[in-house]
């Protein structure tokens, strides 16, 4: 794990010195281009990657001035969207603090933004919870972006990454928020406001078992109600035209067709357009969707998600949680897109 004080230390030195950022970049995106690395990011990337292994990239002693390499892994991970770079803690890191390391979810966001004409709409992104800011820096809009985050350190990435990628602060600010006490009261934007919501949305069976990126609380909703009284919140504060895309993970039931989340979100906008619909396949699918309750808690117990992966402890604790959610109901969980019109 870099420290999170390097992370800082870098920070300062690419906003200070544009010949090191410029070589940072070349080397993080021939690196990622090369063979080494997509098969390490196909099928290996729960370990850190090993440096010799892309000695023909050239310029890799840049990661090392970087203080990005531990005895000769890559301390990061390094994702791209589209043309943008990413660096953010890979899933090797076990620590309640890691910063989410991938950008699927992301690419699910921003994919239906596409589809559903927002990239010209925006003229504001909000993500309340945005990491290392996949998908506000991956938003390939016009749109200024504001990326809040309740962990220190993944503004920090989000700032190196916004760096990394040209964007000033003219056109994406990180703030360090807890989007549970709504967004910075500073924040009055003017134009149409897009908000994208990727939120810690695992069921969490004990406090501490996930990593602090992926724990939602018992059901998986706490963040999620948490994101929808955000964006009212907002709304009522502000008369700009609103619209926001959820990304859900949701317990319910099949047979009713009946889920938490999506009912608490449509109670909460009673009377406006809302979408909802449950992904049928998607970018690393390996469970149908919506899945079995045990299975989805059994999964996750395994998970790079989990502090400790396949602890019996962490195993047990799920065991009981899929329990007690089956006796109340909660069949299945799902996993989709919300999308709510507050124009």
């Amino acid at each position: 794990m870099i420290p999170t004080e390097h992370l800082n230390l870098l920070w300062l030195d690419v906003a200070q010195d544009e010949p090191f950022l410029t070589a940072l970049r070349t080397c993080l995106d021939q690196l990622h281009r090369s063979e080494a690395y997509q098969h390490w990011l196909r099928g290996e990337s729960r370990e850190p990657f090993a440096l010799a292994r892309a000695a023909e990239v050239p310029g890799l002693d840049c990661l090392q001035r970087a203080g990005l390499v531990q005895e000769g892994r890559l301390g990061v991970k390094v994702n791209r969207i589209g043309e943008r770079l990413f660096i953010t803690d890979g899933a090797w890191v076990s620590h309640v603090l890691r910063v989410f390391p991938d950008p699927d979810e992301a690419l699910i966001l921003l994919g239906h933004a596409r589809q559903r004409g927002l990239l010209e709409w925006a003229d504001w992104v909000v993500d309340p919870a945005a990491g290392c800011g996949h998908t506000p820096i991956g938003f390939p809009g016009r749109a200024r972006r504001l990326s809040c985050d309740a962990n220190a350190r993944a503004i920090l990435y989000a700032s190196l990454n916004a760096r990394l990628n040209g964007l000033g602060p003219d056109r994406f600010q990180a703030v360090f928020n807890d989007m549970t006490r709504g967004l910075p009261p500073t924040f009055r934007p003017d134009g149409n406001v897009l908000f994208f919501t990727n939120v810690p949305f695992a069921p969490s069976a004990r406090k501490g078992d996930l990593a602090l990126n992926s724990a939602g609380g018992k059901t998986g909703a706490d963040l999620q109600v948490a994101a929808f009284q955000l964006v009212r919140r907002f709304r009522q504060e502000n008369t700009v035209p609103v619209r926001a895309c959820f990304l859900i993970w949701t317990v319910g039931s099949v047979e009713r067709d009946e889920w938490e989340a999506v009912s608490i979100c449509r109670e909460m906008f009673a009377g406006r357009p809302l979408a909802w619909s449950i992904f049928k396949e998607y970018e690393g699918q390996e469970m149908p969707n919506p899945t079995p309750i045990a299975d989805a808690l059994r999964d996750l117990a395994a998970s790079q998600y989990a502090v400790t992966p396949r602890d019996p402890g962490v195993e047990r604790a799920y065991d009981a949680l899929a329990r007690e959610l089956l006796a109340q109901g909660h069949t299945h969980v799902a996993y989709g897109m919300l999308e709510l019109n507050l124009d």
